[in-house]
């Protein structure tokens, strides 16, 4: 299972996920700085059940043509994330 990190961790670097036309998956952040663009081998901070955010790698998987959570956790539209290394 993934680190989990607690509410009292987070900052401004929270954004939401949002799925990208080419089926890639971005961190869009509400105050208007850069979004991210996820890529295999990123390490995020993905929100899970009970709004706890959890680190985890995503990676892709050819044959199904998606990105996914190396722990499970589904990427969902609107789910908070955050680059792994962007709360501390």
């Amino acid at each position: 299972m993934g680190r989990r990190m607690s509410d009292e961790n987070e900052n401004s670097d929270v954004g939401r996920l949002t799925p990208l036309p080419s089926g890639n998956w971005s961190i869009v952040y509400s105050d208007g700085s850069s979004d991210h663009e996820i890529h295999a081998g990123d390490t995020i901070l993905l929100e899970v059940e009970g709004n706890a955010l959890c680190l985890t790698r995503i990676e892709y998987d050819h044959q199904k043509r998606r990105f996914y959570s190396i722990h499970g956790f589904p990427l969902k539209v609107g789910r908070r994330a955050a680059r792994g290394s962007s709360i501390g």
